[in-house]
C-alpha cells in the first residue's frame, strides 16, 4: 500500500468518526442536555441576577470537571451547541490518536489492522448516554499511556513536562481514567519486570513514573477535605455485569450491531492466523488485568454510577491494540478498506438514529416555549420509566435541560451537585417523585416551584397533578403543568 493510500484509510476513519457527530443539530446524548443546561448557567452567570441568586460557581480540582473548562470558553466564541459538535468531535480525534499512539509504541508502525478499528469502540454505551467527561478522560489516557508507552525506556525533560501536563489533564476529566493510568503504568512495569528481571527498570525510572501521579493526587485529597464526598459503593447482579461487558459494541441496532463486528472479528483472527501473529505481551497482561478488575468493581462508586462499565471501554481497547499481524497494513490493504467500510454502516445507522433522535428532541423542546423565562420548574417520572423507554427514546429523560438554553428555566435535578461539578446550587435541593404513595407531601414537595415537569407517569399521578393546576403542554409522554395555587413567591 502506497503512503497515500494508508494516509487516504486514515481520513477515512477519522472521517467516519466524526460525521455522526455533525449530521444533527442537537447531538443525542443522553445526558447532553442536562450538561449543556451548566454550561449555560456557567456562561451567562456574571449577568443573570437569577442563576447567580441560585447557584454558585466553585472551582475546585474536581476530578469531573474537564468538559466545563473546555466548552465555557469555547462556547463563548462558537455558541453552545457547535461548542459541543466541537468538542465530541476533538474527544473521537484524540481516541483515534491515542490508538495510533499505543499501536506505534508496541508494535514499531501504525497504523495497525487493529488500530484502525479500536476508534470505533468509543460509539457505545457510555458515550450514547452522554458521559461526557468520562469519554473526554478515556481519549487523553489513551494518549498519555501511548506516551508514555514509547518514552519509558528513556524519558527526556521535555516529555517528562508533557506527561506532567496529561496526567493532570486525565484527573481533571475524570478520576476513573486517572486511577486506570495509574494502574496501567504499573502492571506493565511488573510485566516487565518478572518477565526480564528486577533490573529491567532501575528505582529511578520507578520513582519518575510515580512522581507523574503526586500533584493530582495532592489535588484530590485537597479536593475530598473540601467538597468531595466518599459516597457509596453498591453492587448490582451477575446480569448486569454481562450487558455492561458489552457496552463498547452496541449501539441503536443490535443485529447491525452483531453483523458489522462479527465479521469484523472474523477477519481480524483470519489475518492473525494466516499471515502470524505479532502480541505485546505486556500489554495484553494490562488488558486481561483490567477485565479481572471488572469483575469484582462495584457498580456504583463514590459519587458514580455504572462505575464498573468504566473499565470496561479502555480494556477492549488496550487488548485489541495489542494484537497485530507481522505483515504491515499495506499488505493487508483490502481486509483493512472492508472492516472500514463495515464499521462505516455502522457508523451511518447510528447518524441516522441521531438525525431522527435529534429532530424529536428539538419538536419536544417547542413545547418548553410555554414555561416563562427565569422559572423553577419540579421534574418527576413514572415507575419504570427507565425499562420502558426504547433507546433511541431516552434522550426525553433530560430533554427539559433545553429549557434553560433559551429560557433559563432551572429544576431540582440539574447537574450542579457540590463535589461533582464546578457549578453548585446554593440551598439543597430535596427531591422525591411524586406518587400515589406520597401524595400528602406534594403540597411541601412542590412549594418552591412555579411549574412540574413530568415523564411518563401514571394516570392516577397525572390527574393529581391536574388538580393542582393547569396542563399547558403535552408531547406523548411529557407534560407540563402551570400550578395555579401556592405558587413560589
Amino acid at each position: 500500500m502506497k503512503p497515500s493510500h494508508q494516509n487516504l484509510l486514515i481520513a477515512l476513519v477519522l472521517f467516519l468518526m466524526v460525521a455522526p457527530i455533525w449530521v444533527v443539530d442537537v447531538p443525542p446524548l443522553v445526558d447532553l442536555p442536562n450538561h449543556a443546561a451548566r454550561i449555560n448557567v456557567l456562561l451567562n452567570y456574571d449577568q443573570n441576577e437569577f442563576f447567580q441568586r441560585h447557584f454558585e460557581v466553585l472551582y475546585e480540582p474536581i476530578p469531573n470537571m474537564g468538559m466545563d473548562l473546555i466548552l465555557v470558553p469555547l462556547a463563548r466564541l462558537v455558541g453552545i451547541w457547535t461548542a459541543f459538535k466541537i468538542f465530541l468531535s476533538v474527544v473521537a480525534v484524540l481516541f483515534f490518536v491515542g490508538c495510533q499512539i499505543i499501536a506505534s509504541a508496541v508494535h514499531g508502525r501504525y497504523p495497525t489492522v487493529t488500530s484502525l478499528i479500536a476508534p470505533f469502540f468509543l460509539y457505545g454505551g457510555t458515550f450514547f448516554y452522554g458521559y461526557l467527561n468520562y469519554v473526554l478522560s478515556v481519549a487523553v489516557f489513551l494518549v498519555t499511556f501511548g506516551l508514555w508507552l514509547r518514552w519509558r525506556e528513556s524519558m527526556f525533560k521535555r516529555g517528562y513536562l508533557v506527561l506532567l501536563v496529561l496526567v493532570a489533564c486525565v484527573y481533571l476529566s475524570h478520576l476513573s481514567s486517572f486511577a486506570f493510568l495509574a494502574l496501567a503504568i504499573i502492571f506493565y512495569n511488573l510485566f516487565q519486570t518478572f518477565a526480564k528481571g528486577v533490573g529491567e527498570r532501575s528505582f529511578k525510572k520507578w520513582l519518575a513514573d510515580a512522581s507523574l501521579f503526586v500533584l493530582p493526587s495532592i489535588a484530590f485529597l485537597l479536593f475530598i477535605r473540601g467538597s468531595g464526598t466518599m459516597g457509596k459503593m453498591e453492587w448490582e447482579g451477575a446480569w448486569k455485569k454481562i450487558i455492561v461487558s458489552f457496552g463498547p459494541f452496541l449501539s441503536y441496532d443490535p443485529a447491525i450491531d452483531l453483523i458489522c463486528y462479527s465479521v469484523v472479528f472474523a477477519g481480524v483472527v483470519f489475518l492473525l492466523f494466516r499471515g502470524g501473529s505479532a502480541i505485546s505481551r505486556p500489554l495484553l497482561f494490562v488488558a486481561v488485568t483490567f477485565f479481572i478488575l471488572f469483575l469484582p468493581a462495584p457498580t456504583n462508586l463514590f459519587t458514580a454510577g455504572d462505575a464498573d462499565s468504566r473499565i470496561i471501554l479502555p480494556a477492549f481497547c488496550l487488548l485489541f491494540l495489542a494484537f497485530d499481524t507481522k505483515q504491515p497494513v499495506r499488505n493487508h490493504f483490502v481486509f483493512a478498506l472492508v472492516f472500514v467500510a463495515l464499521l462505516g454502516i455502522r457508523q451511518s445507522v447510528v447518524a441516522f438514529r441521531w438525525h431522527g433522535m435529534s429532530k424529536d428532541l428539538l419538536n419536544v423542546a417547542e413545547m418548553y416555549k410555554n414555561l416563562p423565562p427565569n422559572s423553577m420548574t419540579y421534574v418527576t417520572y413514572g415507575d419504570g420509566y427507565l425499562s420502558a423507554t426504547p433507546k433511541t427514546e431516552r434522550i426525553r429523560f433530560l430533554s427539559i435541560g433545553l429549557a434553560n438554553i433559551d429560557r433559563g428555566v432551572i429544576w431540582p435535578r440539574l447537574f450542579a451537585i457540590r463535589g461533582q461539578q464546578p457549578l453548585v446550587f446554593r440551598a439543597a435541593q430535596p427531591y422525591a417523585e411524586l406518587s400515589m404513595n406520597n401524595l400528602g407531601e406534594w403540597d411541601q414537595i412542590l412549594s418552591e416551584y412555579d411549574h412540574v415537569w413530568a415523564f411518563r407517569v401514571s394516570d392516577d399521578v397525572r390527574n393529581q397533578l391536574a388538580m393542582r393546576g393547569t396542563i399547558i403542554a403535552e408531547s406523548g409522554d411529557i407534560l407540563i403543568l402551570r400550578k395555579t395555587s401556592g405558587n413560589r413567591k
